[in-house]
């Protein structure tokens, strides 16, 4: 086996990753461009996802350069692995990991309907917001006019139980 160069600091992370690199197969570049390929995702959309420059990832893929550990800690959660999977390559991803990762691919109903759900959302408070303020302002009592809030804070809850109760039946039946 191998030994790590000497001139190498064995207690900086990118030096350990250069080291794995130098050993070959299963880094945490190819790792990286594995997860990302198998997410179908471009260079540009994991850039987008970790906040970072496409430039950056292309950098980590050819291992260029190494994503430092926060990054690292996103790209594990993102992907749904554990560090130790991406730094070791030893490590392989547990039969979970496998599934969510394949899981999460698919297309999801709730994509569809979060436009129009935030929509009605924004629709809803703004027009508690008006209310409150065409109150306040007509009957100069603002300390009286405050209770329009937990009224709808309520009233909004019970929106919400009532759609996931419909929901829930709809899956049911």
């Amino acid at each position: 086996m191998r030994s790590i160069p000497s001139k190498l600091d064995r207690n900086s992370l990118q030096s350990v990753l250069r080291w794995k690199a130098l050993r070959g197969k299963n880094t945490l570049a190819q790792k990286i461009t594995d997860l990302r390929k198998e997410k179908h995702w471009s260079q540009e959309e994991l850039a987008d996802k970790l906040q970072v420059s496409r430039q950056s990832v292309s950098k980590w893929e050819s291992e260029q350069s190494s994503p430092d550990i926060d990054r690292i800690i996103q790209l594990a959660k993102l992907f749904n692995v554990s560090t130790d999977y991406l730094l070791m390559e030893d490590v392989a991803r547990t039969e979970d990991q496998e599934k969510s990762l394949h899981v999460q691919d698919l297309p999801n109903e709730s994509h569809t309907e979060e436009p129009q759900k935030s929509l009605i959302r924004s629709i809803y408070w703004i027009a508690f917001t008006s209310i409150y303020l065409a109150l306040s302002f007509s009957t100069g009592k603002w300390a009286l006019t405050w209770i329009i809030w937990p009224v709808a804070g309520i009233i909004w809850l019970c929106i919400l139980v009532f759609y996931l109760l419909e929901k829930f039946f709809k899956k049911t039946v």
